[in-house]
């Protein structure tokens, strides 16, 4: 489950559309199926083909029980990321370093298996972000081609 953050309040903090779509690509060509969610606002990109886009059509309860069939969530520091761990999704998400800790610790009561990637005002490089699919896709046995 990709948890795009699109939000129009805060928007310097948004991914880019371009890296959202190669992130895609990059699911797809690891035989995992992209599952979009969030506010398609400002954020708005094409998916390649094979995603399943949820974008606008989640109340919170269909949201858990998406993440609860997936094999991980993977997002920028964000509401649904916090979901994720309270529900006991594993989780890969970015953000400042400042809020490493919380991820791990404080907002992790139920010790949910979490790859954290530090960076600087929320923005990741797109090689930051395959690494750390890479990084989870390892720690969680996922049988999948990497790149």
């Amino acid at each position: 489950v990709l948890c795009v953050r699109g939000r129009k309040f805060g928007n310097h903090k948004n991914w880019s559309a371009e890296n959202w779509r190669q992130l895609c690509e990059l699911l797809l060509s690891m035989n995992l199926i992209p599952v979009i969610t969030g506010m398609k606002e400002s954020v708005v990109f094409d998916p390649p083909e094979g995603c399943i886009e949820l974008w606008n059509q989640t109340t919170i309860g269909d949201l858990i029980a998406v993440m609860q069939k997936s094999q991980f969530v993977i997002g920028q520091s964000t509401g649904p990321m916090h979901l994720a761990s309270l529900s006991g999704v594993p989780h890969a998400v970015w953000g400042t370093g400042r809020i490493q800790d919380r991820y791990i610790k404080s907002w992790n009561p139920h010790g949910t298996t979490v790859e954290f990637h530090a960076c600087k005002q929320f923005m990741s490089t797109y090689e930051d972000i395959v690494n750390l699919v890479n990084s989870m896709v390892k720690k969680l046995g996922i049988d999948a081609h990497s790149i």
